[in-house]
């Protein structure tokens, strides 16, 4: 994903995609307003659909868009979910003592 400020009021995000059933990449933009509420302001895609700027490749930018900022305000950051020690099968304590 590319951030490209405009003016200071309004951006472009770019992004590509693979298509599922075809060969190449899809690449989609979307400029949007910087000041809540986000209001998308045109978007397009290469792929068929995209000339109606309706393709669910936009679609999935914008859910990618917002689940980025959502993991940054939880804190996250950038730092990969592999990258974490992890959270979801920590071994339990064992209360073992030595033996002969």
């Amino acid at each position: 994903m590319a951030f490209h400020d405009i003016d200071g009021k309004c951006c472009y995000i770019k992004s590509k995609c693979l298509p599922s059933m075809k060969q190449g990449v899809y690449e989609q933009w979307v400029c949007m307003l910087q000041q809540d509420p986000f209001t998308v302001l045109k978007a397009n895609c290469t792929c068929p659909a995209g000339a109606g700027e309706g393709c669910t490749h936009v679609a999935a930018l914008l859910f990618a868009l917002d689940a980025s900022a959502t993991s940054n305000a939880e804190g996250d950051g950038d730092t990969a979910c592999t990258s974490r020690p992890c959270e979801w099968s920590k071994p339990r304590k064992r209360k073992l003592s030595p033996k002969r």
